[in-house]
This record gives C-alpha cells, sequence and structure tokens, in this order.
C-alpha cells in the first residue's frame, strides 16, 4: 500500500513539474499530463478502496460493540508476518481497534462479493470480524466472546449488505461446521444453554 502511495505522488509530481517547467502547454504536454494523471488516480484506487473497506468495516462493528467505538485495521502482508503471527485477527476493548490479518481481510472481501457461494475460510472470515467486535464491547473469555459472534453473525452480515437468508445459511453452516473444531468451541454454546443469550437473530 506504501509502494502505491510513493507511486501515486511520483505521478502528480511528474504533472508538477511538467506544468511548472511549460508556461504555454503545447498539445504533446497536455496529451502526457492526461496520461499522468490517469496513472496517478489508478495508482490511488487501490488505496481508497483499502480506506473505505475499513472505514464500512469500523462502522458496522462499532454498531456491533453497542455503539463502543471501533478502528478496523487490514493489516498487510508484511505486518501480518510480524504481527501476532498465526492469529486471523486480534480486538482490543480498551483502545477499540480490531486488527484482521491480510487472510482474513482478503476472505472477508471475497465473502462479501459472492455470499452466496461462500466457502468455509471466506464464512470464518466473517465470524472473525464479529468475534473481534465482541472483544471491543467488553468480552474477553475467548469462549464466550466466540459464542456471542456466533449469535450476532447473521446481524453483522445484514449490515455487511449480505440477504438474509444468505446471511442466516452462512452462520449456520459455521456453527455446523467449522466451530465444532475450533479451539474456542463449547457446549454451553448452544439453544438453552448457558451461554444463549436469547437474540431473535440467533441461528438456532
Amino acid at each position: 500500500m506504501l509502494i502505491l502511495f510513493v507511486v501515486s505522488l511520483f505521478f502528480f509530481w511528474m504533472i508538477y513539474r511538467e506544468i511548472k517547467s511549460h508556461q504555454a502547454l503545447d498539445t504533446f504536454s497536455k496529451g502526457y499530463i492526461a496520461v499522468l494523471f490517469i496513472l496517478g488516480v489508478l495508482s490511488c484506487k487501490p488505496i481508497l478502496d483499502h480506506w473505505r473497506f475499513e472505514s464500512l468495516l469500523s462502522s458496522k462493528a462499532t454498531l456491533l460493540a453497542d455503539g463502543k467505538p471501533a478502528h478496523v485495521k487490514c493489516a498487510t502482508v508484511f505486518q501480518s508476518v510480524y504481527d501476532k503471527f498465526g492469529l486471523a485477527g486480534t480486538g482490543n476493548p480498551i483502545t477499540g481497534e480490531i486488527v484482521l490479518q491480510y487472510p482474513t481481510c482478503n476472505d472477508l472481501r471475497d465473502y462479501l462479493e459472492a455470499p452466496e457461494t461462500a466457502n468455509t475460510r471466506e464464512i470464518t472470515s466473517l465470524h472473525v470480524f464479529t468475534h473481534e467486535a465482541m472483544h471491543v464491547r467488553g468480552e474477553m473469555n475467548e469462549q464466550k466472546t466466540d459464542c456471542q459472534a456466533i449469535q450476532r453473525n447473521v446481524r453483522a452480515a445484514r449490515m455487511l449488505g449480505v440477504l438474509h437468508h444468505v446471511a442466516e445459511q452462512n452462520a449456520q453452516d459455521y456453527y455446523d461446521g467449522a466451530y465444532r473444531f475450533h479451539p474456542y468451541f463449547s457446549e454451553k454454546c448452544a439453544k438453552g444453554k448457558e451461554m444463549d443469550e436469547n437474540l431473535s437473530e440467533a441461528i438456532w
């Protein structure tokens, strides 16, 4: 992302230099500047898309956390290698910061593009997002946090634009599948059990 930012600045600097060095721009210079401008904008687009995605996730995580401000960051490849290696994401209830590792953010993007055909990895990325929002909400016990997320996965998907019946199916698939093999699995996370919050959108 930093490289793209530098490349974009370079193109706009080239435009500035071209305009400054030519008081009267001829046809060639105008065309050259137009090409540089297009390249500069194209270099910026992935950065703007990245910021918009983080902003969307931050606003929805804040709602999931009952209004506690959440700030979602999608880690770069290099950050993911050195920061909390092996974790899909982290959530800090004190700062409100949520960090989703590079593979998790990519999977979440893919999930939102085609939730109807989402695979287990992509559905899990939504759950990670909901899970970290529950940490920001204030819960630190991992099993309780995970169960709170399971009961809000439908809500999270709906907030991110997924159709209700698709969100329900995705959440059910996670609960019946990947959750059973997760380290945070608990038999208490079920209808009528200790961790049941009696939420209307819970998949049970």
